[in-house]
């Protein structure tokens, strides 16, 4: 990888080779999230600087929200979150003119009916 640029790369997992990360990222219908691998969870609801911290540790469910008594905590994960959805959405503005041939056929249009064999 080039200097100056970050990233993880996929490949490992394509070929089958487990990877270990400090974090995911996902997002919901509320809006993107968080997960560290220490058990965090910081949920961005979709509203400015509205954030949700739950401790998957004392309970997978995230029902008791935690940001208030972790102010450095969601502070640091919402800068992490919030660098990972820059570079995705570089990504996809990149992949878009790639992908947009491709997202305007339907299924049937790939194929012309004649076998190349």
């Amino acid at each position: 990888m080039s200097a100056g640029k970050e990233g993880i790369s996929f490949l490992p997992t394509l070929l089958g080779k487990s990877q270990q990360h400090d974090f995911i990222v996902y997002a919901s219908g509320q809006g993107p999230a968080l997960v560290t691998v220490d058990g965090w969870k910081l949920r961005y609801i979709n509203q400015p600087e509205k954030f949700q911290l739950y401790d998957l540790k004392a309970g997978y469910r995230g029902e008791n929200d935690l940001a208030t008594d972790h102010p450095d905590l969601v502070d640091k994960l919402s800068q992490e979150l919030f660098a990972l959805l820059a570079i995705m959405t570089t990504v996809m503005a990149h992949l878009k003119p790639i992908m947009q041939p491709i997202l305007n056929h339907t299924p049937d249009s790939f194929y012309d009916g004649n076998d190349i064999l």
